[in-house]
């Protein structure tokens, strides 16, 4: 038997796909034009997993949740769905405007800091007050306001996060790695990441 697996990320321009199962995962990302082209060209069976609770693709709607109500589906039990026995805390903060938003999780993440806890920003955005940008500039200047710049915007210490898989290296570097940035490297900057130095 074939297998295929197919991750999210990049421009594919494939004819036909011949393994027998075909693994389509973070399926809560797929828009119709990519499921258009997916039934077009695979030969095989093809296995959607993805979280419906996750948010939809940006400016589309939600194909998982429309297929969800016409396919089989398998709904995994909580002790195989959980990375471990530690649950995420999460907390709802209201706020009035966007800069209320800002210093609040400023704060928090300075508090995880301080406490020497593990926090991640999450934002589905880019741009805007409340983009990936502007927020990765506040936090940069409250965590890490003495590091060493080493170009693009970044610091010495400056943790980072991968958005793009990239093959041509070794090992390999996959999208959502996270890292430490460690020092300049030529016209770049020198990365340390789960997998090593890059």
């Amino acid at each position: 038997m074939c297998l295929c697996s197919i991750v999210g990320g990049g421009e594919y321009s494939v004819e036909v796909v011949t393994q027998d199962v075909v693994f389509v995962v973070e399926m809560s990302m797929l828009v119709w034009p990519i499921l258009s082209r997916l039934l077009s060209v695979c030969r095989g069976q093809i296995v959607f997993s993805g979280d419906p609770r996750q948010l939809p693709p940006v400016g589309s709607v939600s194909v998982m949740t429309e297929l969800l109500g016409c396919l089989p589906a398998l709904v995994l039990p909580p002790f195989l769905r959980e990375d471990g026995p530690e649950r995420v805390r999460v907390t709802t903060v209201k706020c009035g405007s966007s800069g209320h938003v800002q210093d609040s999780l400023v704060r928090r993440v300075l508090s995880c800091v301080q406490e020497g806890s593990e926090w991640q920003v999450l934002a589905p955005v880019h741009d805007g007050e409340l983009g990936v940008r502007r927020l990765n500039h506040l936090l940069q200047a409250a965590v890490n306001p003495e590091g060493v710049p080493v170009g693009a915007g970044f610091r010495v210490g400056d943790r980072v996060m991968v958005t793009k898989n990239c093959y041509t290296v070794t090992p390999p570097v996959y999208n959502g790695m996270v890292g430490m940035v460690v020092g300049p490297d030529g016209s770049g900057v020198r990365l340390r990441l789960e997998s090593g130095l890059w």
